[in-house]
């Protein structure tokens, strides 16, 4: 399954795009959080009114009522109970100043997961709007990898955007937080 959180803070001008297209996925096998951080715009006033989105149990809306920062935001979610329930699902964060490009976004990925058992974790492209420049993200050489040589290359990758539960579970907690 496919457990999604989008944490966001001032979106007014994003968010329905953002959920409408996680709403609108071929795939439906999902849970979503929603995280409004503390927005100070319309943000909030605009997911209350996305009346598709409220009632389905897919997703779950919370409201801050202190910024937290997107960091926080993700952890506390994928430790929320109505986020964990398999070490095979598969976790994946969207901003929500951002939307996905295709209806089988989900599909692909899913099935690029199954196909691919040992995978633990994707980096991806990603494509402006609207002048639709696009990330320089590439194929990293398989020695980088290997070596743990990812700090000693120029920037090549986007945002870390989906992983496996169990790679979360094991990964340190101490290492996402700070006073």
């Amino acid at each position: 399954m496919l457990k999604i959180v989008v944490p966001f803070y001032n979106a007014e001008k994003w968010i329905s795009r953002c959920l409408n297209s996680i709403y609108y996925q071929n795939y439906k096998n999902f849970k979503c959080i929603v995280v409004n951080d503390a927005s100070i715009d319309n943000s909030k006033n605009i997911i209350e009114n996305m009346s598709h989105i409220k009632v389905d149990n897919r997703f779950l809306i919370i409201h801050n009522n202190k910024n937290l920062g997107a960091l926080e935001n993700v952890y506390k979610s994928f430790e929320n109970t109505f986020l964990k329930e398999s070490k095979e699902d598969i976790l994946i964060t969207i901003d929500g100043d951002d939307f996905l490009f295709s209806k089988d976004s989900f599909s692909k990925l899913f099935d690029y997961y199954s196909k691919n058992e040992d995978l633990l974790l994707t980096y991806g492209n990603w494509i402006g709007w609207p002048n639709r420049q696009k990330s320089n993200c590439r194929k990293l050489d398989s020695n980088i990898i290997q070596n743990n040589l990812f700090r000693d290359i120029p920037f090549c990758y986007s945002h870390l955007r989906t992983f496996k539960r169990k790679l979360w579970d094991k990964l340190p907690k101490s290492l996402l937080k700070d006073e």
